[in-house]
């Protein structure tokens, strides 16, 4: 039935194309406006039909469908690959820097890709390869390989020892267990996402000396009790979307991370220890279960970026300033209810996001974030205009979208602000009171704000 209902599909495809196409160019029909409207009635319905049969086979066998599609889908990256490899073939070689071997149904690399002396970039996606030949290694200039979707996960895995390799993406491969990636000495870069791992490979990975970033995102990942002492020296680490509910506190023995990343996941708390991320750089706990911070989290005096979006927080804590390096600060779609006033210590901050709260009123020492580009408050309980941004001399981008505010003051126009937004406002600009309100919005639209939404002089209650 699935065999079956493809080639309808790609008949009715086929069918359809011509319909879409086709266009009444007959001479004796130019001037006849009945005969052109019959003819893109008789289209209309046609197109109808099709898609209303393509709808009853989806609802009738959803499976079937979604296999259909998929073989389609399957056949046009054949099609596609073929096309591409002629290219190469019928191309001097020698001189590409990038091979795509994406979808070819290939088991094997072929013999003319030890042509490309030159080629840096390779991409063996969506095949059956499960082996890189010896030869590989007559190729000095490549750097990165691409060996996603291949289900390498039942196969044994072979690598060559390949010095130039800095890049090794092995997205979707049903691993469990890692290759002998070691054989790549100069690795730097090693993409494990979308895999069956339960655990970070620590014992393989621990050779990797000049590893940089790992990325084990969209696997069962369990942070429990572990010798992450052996890979203090990688950089960057993601494990988003892995489910991951705990950390345990050896985790923390990664002292060389830069970059954490462990975004959409079920985190309820994070373990003391944290502190012992001296050189932590960028952190993210976007859509997690968070409401509070470990105390020694404020001892993180590297942090330059934080995300904390989508979490349960009801307090920012006041140890805030102590991060006297962050630059931007993501703390939206949380439950706070202010903001303390010690947020204006952190000197070099350059963007705030603190929108979809329950914040009432913005602390008046926010005016000493001279350096502050981005602010967004938007959706909060915020009743009057903060005239303390008006201190904010590097502001240019603004939004006061969806709170209580009814005056905007003429202060603003003094700011270079490049986006003003203020939708949703309780501000009625055919009222009379309010004339002085619209002629401040022409103002900064006149200056080159983009202003939203939109105002020009004509809608000012009075002209």
């Amino acid at each position: 039935m699935p065999l079956k209902f493809c080639l309808f599909f790609l008949q009715m495809m086929c069918f359809s194309s011509i319909i879409f196409s086709q266009e009444t160019t007959d001479p004796a029909h130019q001037n006849d406006e009945d005969s052109v409207a019959l003819e893109r009635r008789k289209n209309y319905e046609a197109r109808l039909k099709y898609f209303e049969e393509i709808r009853r086979r989806r609802e009738r066998d959803p499976q079937g469908y979604a296999d259909s599609v998929a073989r389609i889908r399957e056949q046009r990256n054949f099609q596609n690959a073929e096309s591409r490899i002629k290219g190469y073939q019928g191309s001097n070689i020698a001189g590409l820097l990038e091979i795509d071997l994406t979808g070819a149904r290939l088991s094997e690399l072929p013999d003319w890709i030890y042509e490309a002396k030159n080629m840096k970039v390779l991409v063996l996606d969506n095949n059956q390869i499960s082996r890189l030949p010896k030869r590989l290694a007559e190729l000095d200039s490549l750097k990165r390989i691409y060996w996603r979707y291949n289900d390498l996960g039942n196969s044994k895995v072979q690598l060559p020892k390949l010095s130039g390799i800095e890049k090794l993406d092995l997205t979707g491969n049903s691993l469990g267990k890692l290759p002998k990636v070691h054989r790549f000495k100069h690795l730097q870069e090693l993409v494990l996402e979308n895999n069956s791992f339960d655990k970070i490979p620590t014992w393989r990975v621990r050779r990797l000396k000049r590893l940089k970033e790992l990325d084990l995102s969209i696997n069962p990942v369990v942070l429990d009790k572990r010798w992450y002492g052996l890979i203090d020296h990688i950089e960057i680490l993601k494990l988003n979307k892995c489910k991951i509910k705990n950390l345990d506190p050896s985790f923390y023995k990664m002292t060389g991370l830069k970059e954490l990343q462990i975004q959409v996941n079920d985190l309820q708390d994070i373990p003391t220890g944290i502190s012992s991320f001296k050189n932590l750089e960028k952190l993210s706990f976007y859509k997690n279960q968070l409401s509070k911070l470990p105390e020694d989290f404020f001892e993180l005096s590297k942090l330059r970026v934080i995300d904390f979006y989508y979490n349960q927080f009801e307090i920012l804590p006041a140890a805030i300033g102590r991060l006297e390096d962050l630059e931007i600060l993501y703390f939206s779609f949380n439950k706070l209810y202010d903001l303390p006033s010690e947020i204006g210590k952190l000197k070099r901050l350059e963007e705030l996001y603190i929108h979809h709260n329950r914040i009432s009123e913005i602390p008046y020492n926010i005016g000493d974030l001279k350096k502050v580009k981005t602010l967004h408050f938007q959706n909060n309980y915020v009743s009057e205009f903060p005239i303390q941004i008006l201190e904010m001399s590097s502001l240019k981008d603004l939004d006061i979208s969806s709170t209580d505010i009814v005056e905007i003051p003429d202060g603003i126009t003094g700011l270079k602000l490049k986006n003003f937004y203020w939708r949703d406002l309780k501000i009625n600009l055919n009222d009379p009171q309010n004339r002085r309100i619209g002629e401040i919005l022409v103002k900064l639209s006149e200056q080159g704000t983009n202003v939203v939404p939109k105002i020009s002089a004509e809608t000012i209650a009075g002209d």
